[in-house]
């Protein structure tokens, strides 16, 4: 199909929004109304699911299809973007993102996306890549699998350091060691969100095995539950803000560094009487 590229997207209403306005320009005679004639649906029917205000069911789809010239691969990705985007579980959008970022036109049409989306979802790559600038580190699977406590194998780290290398998060200095490259960490917005809900929940994971297999005296983990005003809720952000830039601020000092470390800190709101009320006032 010529004109708007469909893997250009993982919203399947806004390539239809896209070649809308891309057919609108290029056929002087189309319009929305024209469409919807087209699909058997009301222009105001198009006009709310164009908009996101109705979703966009496989029928209509179909439909669309029809009318749009799309090769097999095209209708076949546009089917996915579609579920993917109607999909309300977090944990099967992550799924689904993963199998949408496997399709060979994927990978060659949005191969930043491929890239950072592999890496932002798995903590070993962040870890190795981190791990290079340790003093003592050696390019080595068995070493490196003695390094961390959790387990992985040979093979993985393997695998790991050639995707880092290939990726170039790493690159091998002139004395053979690895070090840590700069790349921009600049993807979509969705693939950036899907890739860090994968990251911190497998983060989240290890933080919970560390409080039995760390020792204390390797590990620091705190917690509060507590009611908040929205306002103070916002004040906690800040501080949280500010101790990450301070924390960041210390371990750009030139030490010898032996150890990585995770620091995570959240600020998650687990109920809200505001939208409690707000839901209460809608019901009745």
């Amino acid at each position: 199909m010529a004109g708007v590229n469909v893997y250009g997207y993982l919203s399947a209403t806004q390539f239809l929004n896209a070649w809308l306005v891309d057919r609108q320009a290029t056929h002087q005679d189309f319009s929305m109304r024209k469409w919807a004639k087209e699909i058997q649906v009301t222009p105001a029917y198009l006009s709310l699911i164009l908009n996101s205000h109705r979703p966009l069911r496989r029928q209509v789809l179909e439909k669309m299809m029809a009318t749009m010239r799309l090769a097999d691969h095209e209708r076949h990705y546009l089917f996915k973007i579609s579920a993917y985007e109607t999909e309300a579980s977090g944990l099967i959008r992550e799924q689904m993102l993963e199998e949408i970022a496997n399709l060979k036109r994927f990978k060659s049409n949005r191969a930043v996306d491929f890239k950072l989306g592999t890496y932002l979802s798995n903590p070993i790559y962040v870890f190795l890549r981190e791990a290079a600038v340790l003093d003592g580190f050696r390019n080595e699977p068995g070493w490196i699998q003695k390094l961390f406590w959790f387990k992985h194998s040979k093979e993985e780290i393997r695998n790991a350091l050639r995707f880092l290398i290939e990726g170039r998060f790493l690159r091998v200095g002139e004395n053979g060691r690895l070090q840590s490259a700069e790349v921009s960490l600049n993807c979509s917005a969705e693939v950036l969100r899907t890739s860090m809900s994968r990251f911190h929940r497998k983060m989240f994971s290890i933080a919970s095995e560390a409080i039995q297999q760390v020792p204390r005296e390797k590990r620091n983990v705190l917690g509060l539950t507590t009611p908040v005003s929205i306002e103070q809720f916002e004040e906690i952000k800040k501080i949280l803000d500010e101790t990450l830039k301070k924390i960041d601020e210390v371990t750009r000092r030139p030490a010898r560094k032996t150890r990585i470390c995770y620091v995570g800190l959240q600020a998650i709101t687990l109920a809200d009487e505001d939208v409690h009320n707000q839901n209460q006032s809608i019901s009745i």
